[in-house]
């Protein structure tokens, strides 16, 4: 199948794939946390409004697929989904935290740069583009990385016989 949804398992597969042995230090005591990948929302309990304070330190660091929207193409062309993959670290050592971020995203881009071709069906139709927003926690850290593949469209019943389908 070409759905988005199909696209976000293929992609969490791909990504999960990439970050097997994959992990970060958080600095304490010598623990290292693997990235979880989750898709289109972290679990999290809602404790305020501000950003950074909703996730417990537990669920980093993380990798979201979160899917935005879509298009269908021209006649005899499949259609784009859009999305972004958002990163986050967490790291006791506010100095590292930063660092951690950056690696674990390019980590991630040039896996999904060179594979390109997702589960045989979902095509990478433009270039990934990435961005760190300037406002961060002190020892969180969060970058977003924006993709758009290309996907199915079904092909048209056609009534060979000239009788309207119903």
């Amino acid at each position: 199948m070409f759905t988005p949804l199909a696209l976000s398992d293929a992609l969490k597969k791909e990504i999960e794939s990439a970050l097997t042995g994959y992990s970060l230090p958080i600095r304490v005591d010598g623990v290292e946390n693997k990235v979880t990948v989750y898709q289109q929302f972290i679990p999290i309990e809602e404790k305020n409004n501000r950003r950074n304070d909703n996730l417990d330190d537990s669920l980093y660091p993380y990798v979201l697929i979160k899917l935005t929207e879509g298009q269908d193409g021209k006649a005899n062309q499949g259609g784009v989904c859009k999305g972004y993959i958002a990163f986050g670290t967490y790291d006791t050592n506010k100095d590292e935290c930063w660092r951690d971020l950056f690696n674990l995203i390019e980590h991630v881009r040039q896996h999904l740069d060179k594979v390109r071709f997702l589960s045989g069906c979902f095509l990478l139709a433009e270039p990934f583009k990435w961005e760190v927003p300037e406002q961060q926690g002190v020892n969180h850290m969060e970058g977003l990385m924006y993709f758009s593949y290309e996907i199915g469209k079904p092909v048209p019943e056609v009534n060979w016989d000239g009788e309207e389908f119903g």
